[in-house]
């Protein structure tokens, strides 16, 4: 029944050590104040324990609109009192984040914006959506020109920039103003994106609308929130471990493989269930060929090999790019591979993963 306390003992148990630890946003309810405090020493324990350089948090909805029941309609000035400083441990950047409603952390081949999609809330009905305004977007466009290219971008939010259709047509919280940003990182020389949100506690991974290299969208699972029966029916809470490779020399653009892990309560951390509709215990992103054509290549490296089965792993030592489709172009590799090619593929019933491929010869 504690999340905190059993994702601790996660990454004791794995020994996992991270470069950074992200939270997207809404890390208590309303802004109650104890609910913050609470949360936020917790994420610096866990930051801490993982031996991470940095916690990158954004604000969400909750943080900064409480609807007027706490903090004496100032959460932004409760947020700005917790210890360690929030979001950034450095008092010019906080400012920054506060004033600009952006940051941008820069590296030698990456860099890291932070945008504060809720720096609006608390007047009117702002709590509603998310927003970026022309004028946050233009200075983001001017520090960026000012940088140049790096291999790797990742930009961090709480409200989703598209909007999602296939999960509720009744939604209409996502970000305001993103579509300008959008184009802004598509169409400039900055290299490639990964944008990470949170916010509709339903997790997803999907391209937004763009050229060849438009950003792609991560959509972060809520870690312990009390899921409405429309979403608890389709996902559990989760989060990820995300492996973004750099590698400037391959051409490919940007490549992640990702784990994704389930928190129930009165169950703990577990491998997600096959029949959960949220993201699978493995995965990736970043292969942009599309799920028929891999299907292909399979097939081919399949009648190569002769013989009749072959265990996934082996097929994706063989074929490292499998490792970068997502989860629903797999999806599509996979329907593919059984209605175009044949095949028959074995699964593990409690997790899902793909274990071997064949067919009768």
């Amino acid at each position: 029944m504690h999340p905190f306390a059993d994702l601790l003992n996660f990454i004791e148990l794995h020994e996992t050590k991270l470069d950074y630890v992200v939270c997207c946003g809404d890390i208590s309810d309303r802004a109650d104040p104890a609910g913050t405090q609470y949360s936020w020493r917790w994420l610096n324990r866990i930051k801490d324990a993982t031996s991470a350089e940095r916690l990158l948090i954004v604000s969400g909805n909750h943080d900064l609109d409480s609807r007027h029941q706490h903090n004496k309609f100032d959460a932004r000035g409760m947020l700005q009192s917790l210890t360690p400083q929030y979001p950034l441990t450095e008092t010019e950047l906080a400012d920054k984040y506060w004033a600009r409603n952006f940051v941008i952390l820069d590296d030698t081949d990456y860099r890291i914006l932070l945008i504060n999609t809720s720096a609006y809330h608390g007047t009117a009905e702002e709590y509603m959506h998310g927003r970026i305004s022309d004028r946050t977007s233009q200075a983001i466009e001017q520090e960026l020109d000012s940088m140049g290219h790096r291999n790797l971008n990742i930009a961090i939010c709480h409200h989703h920039p598209v909007k999602f259709g296939s999960f509720d047509n009744q939604d209409n919280s996502e970000i305001r103003g993103a579509e300008k940003l959008l184009s802004i990182l598509d169409d400039g020389p900055y290299g490639d994106w990964v944008f990470l949100h949170g916010h509709r506690h339903f997790p997803d991974i999907l391209y937004a609308q763009g050229g060849a290299r438009s950003p792609i969208i991560f959509s972060a699972g809520s870690f312990s929130a009390t899921l409405h029966d429309e979403i608890s029916s389709r996902t559990n809470n989760q989060f990820y471990i995300i492996d973004l490779e750099i590698d400037p020399d391959a051409g490919t653009g940007v490549q992640a493989t990702f784990e994704a892990w389930d928190w129930i309560p009165n169950v703990g951390i577990q491998t997600p269930n096959s029949k959960n509709a949220g993201l699978p215990n493995v995965g990736g992103f970043g292969n942009r060929s599309g799920g028929i054509e891999m299907a292909s290549q399979i097939a081919e490296f399949y009648d190569s090999a002769d013989e009749r089965f072959i265990e996934w792993d082996e097929l994706c030592s063989a074929i490292p790019q499998i490792r970068y489709l997502m989860p629903r172009d797999l999806r599509v590799c996979l329907r593919s591979l059984r209605e175009t090619h044949d095949f028959k593929i074995h699964t593990d019933e409690d997790s899902g993963q793909i274990a071997q491929l064949g067919k009768k010869k």
